[in-house]
């Protein structure tokens, strides 16, 4: 019984203190084994030299806690789309299926976009210049918030996918 529990998947709101702290996780500390690297904004897409910063991140740490940072994605509003737009402006990340921005704070919300770039987790491309926007990878599936009301019933819908 304690091997199921251990398996079991735990959906969380997309909010700033759950992005900081998975954010905080997944960085590279001084006994990571190996490392990956996240670039949102690199010159191979346009960008000066000094728009691109290279965050550093434990790879099994990020491999660890890809399906939370896969459900958090779920919660943008393009997840819930049934038709993508190829382009996604960092507003569009902001913006949750509700229609609210989840945070007020860029420096956050770049933490979260770092995490979904980088070649673990993969839910979105890096930044292109000359349109200053990012595409949301198809495989992104919807989720809801817990604290959605309509959670429960969604999540006895969809607990079978997110604890496989």
């Amino acid at each position: 019984m304690a091997k199921a529990k251990a398996n079991s998947f735990l959906p969380i709101d997309l909010n700033e203190g759950n992005v900081q702290a998975i954010f905080n996780r997944c960085l590279a500390k001084p006994d990571s084994k190996k490392f990956s690297y996240a670039s949102l904004f690199p010159t191979t897409h346009g960008y000066e030299a000094g728009a691109e910063k290279q965050i550093q991140f434990d790879t099994a740490a990020l491999v660890e806690n890809k399906r939370t940072i896969e459900y958090l994605f779920g919660q943008i509003q393009e997840a819930h789309r049934t038709k993508r737009p190829n382009n996604l402006t960092l507003d569009d990340f902001n913006t949750t299926y509700l229609g609210n921005y989840w945070t007020d704070d860029k420096g956050i919300l770049l933490r979260f976009l770092y995490l979904g770039v980088s070649p673990e987790t993969l839910c979105i491309s890096p930044f292109r210049e000359k349109t200053d926007t990012a595409i949301m990878a198809p495989a992104v599936k919807s989720t809801l918030s817990p604290k959605d009301p309509a959670f429960p019933a969604w999540w006895e819908a969809h607990k079978a996918e997110w604890e496989a």
